[in-house]
């Protein structure tokens, strides 16, 4: 089986499931495992890839997403080869897309491996909860870009995600990936800003910058690869989600 990888999560997906020798085409953003992207046919980013380097691999299976991706360039590709388009707005969500890339690519029993392991961590996650509840939930606000400001919406992985930390993001009520204003921020009164390296790359200025805007909030930099990759990078993901639950409960 050829393979072509237009999400980079799901890349690295890819050759955790053994599948390294069949991964024949990647984006320019597939940096993970880190030998993905030097010994790949580079086929352009997430939502301008060349359909017709694609076309030129002649790929059995083509990995998208809803989000990353754009629907004509999925439209292109369909006719010629398989494409596999997963759609993941809660952590169940990319839970089944790990089983559908197992069983897509005949790698069943260690996409199952995989799973298992995630669960075990939430297990684990939810006991910590339980054990140490908090009095009251950190509001946070999540920013992933800058000029203008976006942040995440309800039916976002990345939501997901921090709610599965028992927070509560202040942007709860909007949907996908909303615009919003300095004077929104100051409304929505979060006591947390998080700043992700990614899209958008935030660094330690823009911290400063926003802790002088915002000093009724805490700044601080988050990794995107933590809050935003689905795919086997979520069992990093949730060891990182257990120490900042320590965090909060200490």
């Amino acid at each position: 089986m050829r393979i072509v990888s237009l999400v980079p999560s799901l890349t690295e997906l890819l050759f955790d499931l053994g599948l390294e020798d069949h991964v024949v085409g990647v984006t320019k953003f597939c940096i993970h495992p880190p030998e993905a992207k030097p010994t790949r046919t580079l086929i352009g980013g997430t939502k301008n890839p060349s359909v017709e380097r694609i076309l030129q691999l002649q790929p059995d299976l083509v990995i998208a997403n809803r989000d990353e991706n754009r629907r004509e360039d999925v439209a292109r590709l369909e006719p010629h080869t398989q494409v596999l388009v997963t759609d993941i707005s809660t952590i169940d969500d990319a839970l089944s897309a790990i089983l559908q890339v197992g069983s897509a690519t005949g790698a069943v029993q260690a996409a199952d491996s995989i799973v298992h392991e995630i669960g075990t961590l939430q297990e684990r996650l939810r006991e910590q909860k339980a054990l140490t509840p908090l009095s009251t939930p950190p509001k946070i606000l999540y920013l992933i870009w800058q000029n203008p400001y976006m942040s995440v919406g309800s039916d976002t992985f990345i939501h997901a995600m921090i709610s599965e930390l028992g927070a509560e993001s202040v942007t709860q009520t909007l949907r996908r990936y909303p615009e919003i204003t300095e004077a929104d921020i100051h409304e929505l009164a979060p006591n947390e800003i998080w700043l992700s390296d990614e899209p958008f790359p935030f660094g330690p200025d823009h911290v400063l910058a926003f802790q002088k805007l915002f000093p009724f909030a805490r700044v601080r930099l988050v990794s995107g690869e933590v809050y935003s990759w689905y795919g086997s990078r979520i069992i990093l993901a949730y060891h990182e989600l257990l120490k900042q639950y320590a965090h909060w409960a200490s």
